[in-house]
């Protein structure tokens, strides 16, 4: 593995970056939501020796039959809020009353959102969960008659 020196490309491709993140950053403060448009990534691959010391194993097979793609993911990345962030930026992207954590709670229970990676992480040693970007955008899409409706059926509980 060696890096590319090409000192003209790679000034090209931050000039880009840094661009298309000032739009983001733009649509953002403007009430976007971000995490349903561009996501990026930074990939640092470094070889080692030992096996037990990779994150990621590589091999080539030239009697492979396919691709085989590995995606390996920090949740700290993916599932940066907290549960009391996670209400806040919820509340500033959707249209109704503010959500509390009242609802939060009925809604969890309701769709076992803790037990959906695709919102919820909680690491082994942690108290609490964390959520993902995907988690506000889908709160922020209930409406306040579906939230009454929750809870209703919660406080039956």
């Amino acid at each position: 593995m060696r890096v590319d020196s090409n000192a003209t490309m790679v000034a090209e491709v931050q000039q880009f970056i840094d661009v298309l993140r000032g739009y983001m950053d733009e649509a953002e403060s403007a009430g976007g939501d971000m995490g349903r448009v561009a996501t990026v990534y930074d990939i640092h691959l470094q070889s080692v020796k030992k096996m037990k010391s990779a994150d990621l194993v590589v091999a080539v097979s030239p009697t492979a039959d396919g691709q085989v793609v590995l995606k390996k993911t920090d949740p700290n990345d993916t599932h940066p809020y907290s549960m009391t962030e996670l209400i806040e930026k919820v509340n500033k992207h959707r249209k109704g009353r503010d959500l509390t954590s009242y609802d939060f709670q009925a809604l969890c229970w309701k769709e076992d959102l803790r037990n959906n990676t695709r919102y919820a992480w909680k690491h082994d040693n942690a108290a609490a969960h964390v959520w993902s970007g995907d988690a506000v955008s889908y709160l922020a899409s209930r409406d306040d008659a579906y939230y009454d409706q929750v809870r209703a059926e919660f406080n039956l509980s």
